[in-house]
């Protein structure tokens, strides 16, 4: 059983890299399949309350988002937002990218006001993480300096 466990969670990982890839190519019917059953089975092998949950629920978050299915999307980012919360774990990396994938789905929908405060949350939870003399992932400084600026006006 475990062997088949091991084996699940690499094919759910393989498949969000593949969801990934596709999305960023505009193949998003073929995204959104994969993602889901990348979903499907982290939900499986991990259960719903562990943060390796977390990067399938904002895999599958941003290729809704992609499809202007942005109520399926929230909902997956703030399940992602409230799954780290529980487990007290909100100020991990992964923490740090679901706030930032939540902040930058409202910053994209013209919600700045919104976005800011997330984007900055997740910024400094990264920046905690990053290893001395390590740059910021330059998408963190985009959103957070497009926000800064939304907000500005």
């Amino acid at each position: 059983k475990r062997a088949s466990s091991t084996r699940a969670a690499s094919l759910a990982s393989t498949l969000a890299v593949l969801a990934n890839i596709e999305r960023e190519l505009g193949q998003l019917d073929e995204a959104l399949a994969h993602s889901t059953e990348s979903l499907a089975l982290r939900r499986q092998v991990y259960g719903n309350d562990s943060p390796m949950l977390s990067s399938g629920l904002v895999t599958q978050a941003r290729v809704l988002a992609e499809l202007r299915r942005d109520s399926e999307a929230i909902a997956l980012l703030d399940e992602a937002i409230d799954l780290h919360a529980r487990l007290g774990n909100q100020d991990s990396a992964a923490a740090a990218n679901a706030y930032f994938e939540r902040g930058r789905f409202l910053l994209e929908r013209g919600s700045a006001q919104e976005a800011l405060p997330l984007l900055e949350r997740a910024h400094a939870i990264l920046a905690a993480h990053l290893p001395q003399g390590a740059s910021m992932p330059e998408r963190y400084e985009q959103a957070l300096v497009a926000a800064r600026a939304a907000t500005a006006r």
